[in-house]
């Protein structure tokens, strides 16, 4: 075993038992009857007064799945069944179809316009269960949302797709993610999300749409969203891809070059592929560059004129870190990006883990900011969940043996 061999083994080792312990935290968020906690607070405690979130169930959703397929775990395929049937029953729009965004603590609904990038979310976290059970049903619903996506939110003008419709699908005037986005009406963010959805339902059940609709969403990304100059994602823009961003994410960036890559592998157009890895390897570059601290933390983001640097980064721009850089590694073999995807692991262990918590803190230890909590609509494991299966599933292939496989084939 060579010294590289070995100091992959322990990250492996590491990782999957990160991997058991994230699961054993997320799984007491099972509640009573049909429903999971909403949000969970700094200490443990759950909030019984939290709306329940689409984003958050989508994601358990997905998250369970996974981790269910991956590791063959019963505990997981019940907590999977479980949100499937909660999505099914109180999130799903029976009238209009698709899923609404939220509901009241007693799981009537709440807030019935329906975001694109909770459609996205749905179909993901739908192929995903399919991809556990083999439930038909599971599939059909992926599909649907997928369908209702391409129908309703796929700009025929200009390509790409808009932000959100109203629980008929009509248009609406605010149409942001979340109080911290612009109210624009395409973002890379929910073109991101898309993507992702749309590359794993191809993978377990593809059918010349969803080959198309991949196809189209990368071409977005190369022709509208990777910024030619810097080289960097743009994050918001005007229906007709008019730039309106004034930050560069460094989460985001490094995110965007892994799924990205994914994507174009999983369609399997040499064409498309041979643009992309360019694409992510220089995306991963410049995060390398400009996005990381002394110790390996990923920085939250920039002003695209240089004027101001956001140096506390969250969770998830750490998480993404660590499989964004395996992936630069296995695309180039350069041994640098090897170092930054362990700096980032060292960087969560060191600053996102305090000793006694479960799960990781939103914002690193010493940053000067207070977590808003440790479950909720916007922290979920699908990140830092996705990271530890992501790594050790790239991890696995670097195997001597792998490699060994590989060129026997």
């Amino acid at each position: 075993m060579t010294p590289l061999d070995g100091l992959l083994h322990i990250l492996s080792a590491e990782l999957e038992a990160e991997a058991e312990r994230l699961f054993a935290w997320w799984s007491k968020l099972d509640g009573p009857g049909e429903s999971f906690a909403a949000e969970v607070d700094l200490q443990g405690r759950i909030n019984p007064s939290a709306d329940h979130s689409i984003i958050l169930a989508t994601r358990l959703l997905w998250y369970f799945s996974a981790h269910g397929r991956l590791f063959e775990s019963q505990a997981s395929t019940r907590l999977a069944h479980k949100a499937a049937a909660i999505i099914r029953s109180r999130f799903w729009d029976k009238e209009h179809g698709g899923l609404i965004w939220a509901l009241n603590p007693d799981l009537s609904p709440k807030t019935t316009h329906k975001q694109a990038y909770a459609q996205a979310f749905g179909a993901y976290a739908f192929a995903e269960y399919y991809a556990l059970t083999r439930d038909a049903e599971a599939l059909s619903l992926a599909n649907h949302l997928f369908n209702l996506i391409e129908r309703h939110y796929r700009d025929a003008e200009f390509g790409g797709y808009t932000e959100a419709l109203s629980a008929r699908f009509e248009r609406i005037d605010d149409q942001r993610l979340s109080d911290k986005d612009l109210n624009a009406p395409k973002s890379m963010n929910t073109h991101l999300h898309v993507l992702e959805a749309y590359t794993r339902l191809h993978q377990i059940a593809p059918r010349p749409e969803t080959a198309e609709a991949l196809a189209h969403n990368i071409d977005m990304f190369l022709r509208h969203i990777i910024d030619d100059q810097s080289g960097h994602l743009r994050l918001f823009f005007k229906a007709d891809w008019t730039d309106l961003s004034h930050h560069v994410s460094f989460g985001h960036d490094i995110e965007a070059s892994w799924l990205l890559f994914e994507a174009a592998d999983v369609l399997g157009d040499d064409g498309r592929l041979l643009r992309v890895k360019d694409a992510a390897v220089r995306l991963a570059e410049l995060v390398s560059c400009d996005g990381i601290s002394r110790d390996g933390g990923i920085y939250y983001e920039a002003a695209k004129d240089g004027s101001s640097l956001d140096m506390v980064g969250e969770w998830w721009g750490q998480a993404e870190g660590l499989v964004g850089f395996l992936n630069a590694f296995e695309l180039t073999g350069e041994d640098r990006y090897l170092g930054h995807a362990l700096a980032a692991w060292r960087f969560v262990a060191t600053h996102h883990k305090p000793k006694g918590l479960g799960e990781w803190t939103w914002y690193p230890a010493g940053g000067g900011r207070r977590d808003p909590y440790l479950a909720g609509a916007w922290k979920c494991p699908y990140h830092n969940g996705r990271a530890m299966m992501e790594a050790l599933h790239r991890l696995d292939r670097m195997k001597p043996e792998a490699a060994g496989q590989a060129a026997a084939g």
